[in-house]
């Protein structure tokens, strides 16, 4: 795919997530891209306190369906340049469902100060949606 392509399917894909977790959360105030994430390095795609979002959507490599690690990664710098926000990946291989990955500590407080509060773990779009809102609910 072209770079001109990805971009766009890159974009697409962000408006998809923004205005997908609005409906979904119930959100008065929708949820807008980061667009200073081009010119800003380290910044998320969404920021939606207490996470940063990032947004991949990928052809199917051959290599399964799991996130890239250096997704993970990338989600996890700009967390925390983004005053330490919470890192949330939010990825989709063309012709599956997608998929919502979050770390240990935003399913529950036992795993804060663990050192294990920033391992990853993939969840379904609904049961990721009930773990945002829950923390949405917590940090308000």
């Amino acid at each position: 795919m072209s770079g001109r392509k990805s971009r766009n399917k890159g974009a697409a894909f962000e408006r998809w997530v923004a205005n997908t977790l609005s409906e979904d959360l119930g959100l008065d105030v929708p949820l807008r891209r980061n667009l200073s994430q081009y010119q800003v390095k380290d910044e998320g795609d969404l920021v939606l306190p207490p996470f940063v979002i990032e947004c991949k959507s990928y052809a199917v490599n051959g290599a399964g369906t799991w996130h890239q690690e250096d997704w993970w990664q990338q989600v996890l710098t700009a967390a925390e340049a983004e005053e330490s926000l919470l890192p949330c990946l939010i990825y989709k291989y063309d012709r599956h469902k997608p998929r919502i990955v979050l770390p240990l500590g935003a399913i529950g407080i036992q795993w804060v100060g663990t050192g294990s509060e920033l391992y990853p773990f993939a969840a379904d779009w609904d049961y990721g949606v009930a773990v945002i809102r829950e923390n949405l609910d917590a940090s308000a």
